[in-house]
């Protein structure tokens, strides 16, 4: 498989080494794979992410945006394929903005505990 005038094992191991761990690892071990088999990408894109995804500090959301991007891969034409890839990031970019409105809201929530709790003790050893 071939995404432009590179082979796309090539292009994942490019890839992998502009990432950090874990992701970088999956990149790099779907590039091997798929340099030393003849599966499908698809096939190899989602066992690795389904195997190595506990490595990560993301959530099932993003797993299954990963997944579902990694069976477009290679099937379209390059400019279906740059939406593709942008539909993706947007995705992601979305369930960013999520998770920082998710952690500006528990972090007001566990600083208000800690104050009551500190207030808590006060009173106890008073």
């Amino acid at each position: 498989m071939v995404y432009g005038q590179e082979p796309i094992h090539q292009v994942l191991n490019k890839i992998s080494k502009q990432l950090h761990p874990p992701l970088s690892y999956m990149f790099y071990d779907i590039s091997v794979e798929l340099k030393n088999t003849h599966e499908p990408l698809h096939t190899i894109w989602n066992r690795m992410f389904e195997k190595k995804w506990h490595h990560t500090a993301m959530k099932n959301r993003e797993k299954e945006i990963m997944i579902q991007f990694g069976q477009t891969l290679g099937i379209h034409n390059l400019e279906q394929q740059q939406k593709q890839i942008h539909l993706a990031k947007v995705h992601l970019q979305h369930e960013l903005n999520e998770a920082s409105e998710e952690e500006k809201r528990f972090s007001n929530m566990f600083r208000a505990l800690g104050v009551l709790f500190g207030l808590l003790l006060t009173l106890i050893f008073l």
